[in-house]
């Protein structure tokens, strides 16, 4: 994977603008939003568990960056594809 800078991010999104629809240049800049639950036990003195769920929901101007969704008329992401992205995990948290 390549870092990407401001201005890939911004090259790539005029792009979007020109070539998907009519409506892409009103997107924003927004990404989505992300929600993070996390639930940390001290299990002993140098041993902590850690527990985390996240979900992130897509913007439209997600969708039509990573072309992962169909964008109707209005620039607007279908429901049926804009349905973001869920993970959890666990981690061991140990002291030496």
């Amino acid at each position: 994977n390549q870092f990407r800078t401001d201005k890939d991010f911004t090259e790539k999104k005029e792009r979007v603008a020109e070539s998907s629809c009519t409506a892409c240049s009103n997107l924003g800049t927004d990404l989505g939003n992300e929600l993070d639950i996390t639930l940390v036990h001290k299990y002993a003195s140098n041993v902590k568990l850690v527990y985390g769920y996240s979900h992130y929901w897509n913007s439209n101007l997600f969708a039509a960056l990573n072309g992962t969704h169909n964008l109707d008329g209005a620039g607007n992401a279908s429901t049926q594809n804009n349905n973001g992205s869920d993970w959890a995990y666990v981690m061991a948290d140990v002291k030496f």
